[in-house]
């Protein structure tokens, strides 16, 4: 798990849904109990991003645990292959921290995609969109 302790897209969202899911998350981890039910729906999603990366077979995943290598892996695909798609690209502005699920190459730059796995849109999914843009 990252040290990272500033600000990210899944923090924010965590502290609008349960203020003290968040405290117990950054102070007190080993007190955070997952159900069953959660895991199922965190293995549901990796199976959603893995379908989304066969869809695109060129792109590029960015992976790594530690947050600066992520920062750096996505510069570093940005400039050597711009028309490609980048999986996980990570960005950091102002202390916010995010990670694109799918970040599309267009004729005009790039386009953002969230991926998710439900059959609809959740009221919480306009707030992680507008944190990612």
């Amino acid at each position: 798990m990252s040290r990272y302790f500033g600000l990210s897209k899944s923090r924010l969202i965590e502290w609008r849904q349960c203020p003290k899911r968040l405290w117990l998350k950054m102070h007190r981890p080993e007190l955070i109990e997952t159900s069953a039910e959660t895991e199922h729906a965190f293995q549901v999603g990796y199976e959603v991003g893995e379908v989304a990366r066969r869809l695109h077979p060129q792109g590029v995943l960015i992976d790594a645990k530690d947050l600066g290598e992520p920062l750096r892996q996505t510069r570093d695909a940005l400039s050597r292959s711009p028309g490609v798609p980048l999986f996980e690209a990570t960005f950091e502005r102002e202390g916010v921290l995010v990670r694109a699920d799918l970040l599309l190459p267009e004729s005009n730059g790039y386009r953002m995609v969230e991926v998710k796995a439900a059959t609809s849109v959740k009221d919480y999914y306009l707030e992680d969109v507008a944190i990612q843009r």
